[in-house]
């Protein structure tokens, strides 16, 4: 289990205070895409996107999206987890498991193959 999240007052701008408290940046994506955290502890590793609802929901399969080569990066990465800050909604995580296991790829012109994990399949750690 990864450490706990606590949620703090807001999430505008470094909300996620406790989160960088016990999680230490090592590689960010280009293009706001995320980035991989490192646990200060247990080394465990973990992957944060920001997302908006009206720009990065998938109504066709009512799922969140990660480009398939950032998945694969991930992989290489070791990450364990893989989280989203929902601006006005909160955070959900999901394990690269479920990830793997429950992912539909499928092609999203103009931004390529994409996996999509159904809503239902995130776990909520906490709520705006």
């Amino acid at each position: 289990m990864a450490e706990k999240i606590e949620k703090t007052k807001t999430m505008d701008g470094k909300a996620l205070e406790t989160l960088v408290a016990f999680w230490v940046p090592i590689h960010a994506f280009e293009g706001k895409k995320g980035i991989v955290y490192e646990s200060r502890h247990e080394r465990k590793r973990v992957f944060l996107k920001h997302v908006k609802r009206s720009k990065h929901y998938f109504f066709k399969y009512e799922a969140w999206a990660i480009d398939e080569d950032i998945l694969g990066d991930l992989q290489d990465y070791k990450v364990e987890q893989v989280y989203i800050l929902v601006k006005g909604e909160g955070l959900f995580m999901a394990t690269m498991d479920t990830f793997m296991e429950k992912s539909i790829v499928d092609e999203y012109p103009p931004h390529g193959m994409q996996s999509f994990l159904p809503e239902s399949e995130w776990e909520v750690i906490w709520r705006e």
